[in-house]
């Protein structure tokens, strides 16, 4: 979609859990719509390795839901509730590694709909801890 037209700006975003500001090219700030502050906090919740972890460390956030649609697959999933976001978690059964990170979003024009980060090239990290 082209409304009304196509332009290129750019721009840095300052966030803070309660609010958000846009800085243009010449310093002029603006403060941040409210929707699109959520839409920032629930792609960095999403993408943060910490998702997991912080799922493991309160297990009252986690249930259980049946299997979901990933393309032509239909895999064991879960719902994790961190803050005000619900993420619907679907495991690869062969690798036991989250294979997408769902959420749903209302859309007044196509309808409810599925909005997946699908995660990829999982490499074997080792780390040693300095126990000195």
């Amino acid at each position: 979609m082209k409304y009304p037209a196509v332009e290129r700006t750019k721009y840095s975003e300052i966030t803070t859990p309660t609010y958000g500001i846009a800085i243009d090219e010449k310093g002029e700030q603006k403060p941040m719509s409210g929707i699109r502050l959520i839409s920032i906090q629930r792609e960095r919740d999403r993408a943060s390795p910490r998702l997991l972890v912080r799922a493991l460390e309160n297990p009252q956030s986690i249930a259980a839901m049946p299997d979901q649609k990933l393309g032509d697959r239909s895999l064991p999933a879960v719902s994790i509730k961190s803050g005000i976001n619900t993420f619907i978690v679907l495991f690869d059964p062969a690798t036991k590694l989250p294979a997408a990170i769902r959420t749903r979003d209302a859309d007044s024009v196509y309808g409810d709909s599925n909005y997946d980060m699908i995660p990829s090239d999982w490499k074997d990290v080792c780390f040693r801890l300095n126990t000195r």
